[in-house]
């Protein structure tokens, strides 16, 4: 009873995307894909993504898209499929192998280069600032917390945090990365897998794009 409750879920989540985006991208040379990828603008950013990996949407007070959610299975993003992974998307709680996206309007958030610099000038430890993953990793960024930071060249790119091992249960990972001027894109996964953060980090662009 509770798969067919969350089948017609994501039925009515569809329909519900469908109507809020405009009609499905629709192409001669192929029609198998008129039902495949919803189009959809945030702020002044077009995206055309694969219906498979859409979780939900949102709207602000004025009725305007605000984000968009995403949810796949790692480590081959895995979209969800009633009679093969039901379990795993919406069974018992804790991280399991999904990751989050959201994509969102930027709004009042800064920019990863913006906050990066801010939070790095006040960390009293930069001195203890090493590499792992392709990462610097700031220990002991709170009680809890390890700051990770990605950089192309000295430009940082990717800022996110890691629950410390051992401080919680089921320590998680998430962070954020600019995509363009006006959105930016949110992330969550379980710790676990943050040694394939750069795969996760490429993939889920492949899907932003519209390639994957």
């Amino acid at each position: 009873m509770c798969i067919k409750r969350n089948v017609l879920y994501i039925m009515i989540t569809f329909a519900s995307l469908i109507l809020l985006f405009g009609c499905a991208e629709t192409d001669s040379s192929d029609k198998s894909r008129l039902h495949n990828r919803v189009r959809f603008v945030i702020g002044e950013t077009r995206f055309n993504i694969e219906r498979k990996y859409i979780k939900g949407a949102f709207e602000n007070k004025n009725k305007v898209l605000h984000s968009v959610d995403l949810w796949v299975l790692l480590p081959d993003f895995e979209s969800y499929n009633v009679s093969a992974n039901h379990d795993e998307f919406y069974g018992a709680g804790g991280w399991g192998r999904k990751i989050y996206l959201s994509i969102r309007s930027r709004g009042h958030t800064a920019t990863v280069k913006r906050t990066i610099k801010a939070s790095i000038a006040g960390y009293s430890k930069s001195k203890d600032m090493k590499k792992k993953y392709g990462l610097e990793v700031y220990p002991y960024w709170t009680k809890r917390d390890q700051l990770y930071v990605f950089r192309i060249g000295s430009e940082p790119v990717v800022n996110m945090i890691c629950s410390i091992d051992g401080i919680v249960k089921e320590p998680g990972c998430s962070g954020y990365w600019d995509y363009s001027t006006d959105v930016v894109i949110d992330f969550s996964f379980s710790k676990k897998y943050l040694s394939s953060w750069m795969v996760i980090w490429k993939k889920s662009n492949e899907i932003l794009s519209g390639y994957l």
